[in-house]
């Protein structure tokens, strides 16, 4: 039994910036699809994917979305949320993204949205990047230095585990406008963390997110603009966005996916 996480690497490989780990993760997921005798897809979207793009039977692949850890629907003390933001130069108000610094999460159409916001009115937010970073950083920077948003854009790195439900649940919203998705858990864990998200109409994010994000098209920084805009703007709809992801993000627990995945376990024995 194999779980599928993501295709992108198999599909479309053009899209890493490291040739040789595509071609390597390639290979031996294709070495998986055909050796293993049930496929474990974490979204109907990756399922299809396998079925109607990879020739997979259907028969063999079954769906079991990925899980929110518990910590995240925890509520952080405000003082360990303030001192968090003060340790870390993070204004009061701040739009987030978490996840791997890298093309496919449509980071500079995300810049480019924050931008157009700043230029509409006064736009207090700052923007914090938080994740692992590679290459592709610098093209974070050097955006940001030709359009002298130095000081309203955080690149904080990888922040540690027990940091991330404090970094969530202090910002004014979760800014999410991946290209490719197999499952975007980063922005299922705002919601657990009763945070309000802007999130691609693409790919799993839909499935996934069902109808508590505000979405947008990621290939048009103007529709990001006003997916985040609108959000800064009406408290009420921000708010209520945050009460029903934290609604919505209740059925995405790891004690689902674990019994779930111990059911197939034994149907295969």
């Amino acid at each position: 039994m194999v779980t599928i996480h993501d295709l992108r690497f198999l599909l479309q490989p053009e899209t890493f910036s490291d040739s040789a780990a595509a071609a390597h993760f390639s290979r031996i997921t294709r070495e998986s699809l055909d050796r293993a005798d049930a496929l474990i897809a974490v979204s109907k979207f990756t399922a299809d994917q396998l079925i109607n793009e990879c020739g997979i039977s259907a028969s063999r692949v079954h769906v079991i979305h990925n899980g929110v850890g518990e910590e995240f629907f925890e509520q952080s003390p405000q003082d360990s949320i303030d001192a968090f933001k003060k340790n870390h130069d993070i204004h009061e108000r701040y739009i987030l993204f978490v996840g791997f610094i890298e093309q496919k999460k449509n980071l500079l159409r995300l810049l480019e949205a924050f931008k157009i916001c700043r230029e509409r009115a006064h736009f207090p937010l700052q923007l914090v990047l938080a994740g692992p970073q590679g290459d592709y950083t610098t093209n974070i920077i050097d955006y940001c230095r030709e359009h002298s948003l130095e000081n309203a854009v955080k690149l904080l790195g990888e922040v540690a585990a027990e940091d991330l439900p404090i970094l969530y649940q202090g910002a004014e919203m979760f800014a999410f406008p991946s290209l490719n998705e197999g499952f975007g858990l980063p922005p299922l864990e705002a919601m657990a963390s009763g945070t309000a998200v802007v999130a691609s109409n693409t790919t799993a994010l839909p499935e996934v997110l069902g109808e508590a994000a505000q979405y947008v098209d990621p290939t048009d920084p103007e529709s990001i603009a006003e997916g985040i805009y609108s959000l800064a703007e009406d408290t009420e709809t921000r708010e209520r966005k945050a009460r029903e992801g934290k609604k919505h993000a209740q059925q995405y627990r790891w004690r689902n996916t674990a019994a779930n995945v111990l059911k197939l376990f034994n149907d295969l024995l």
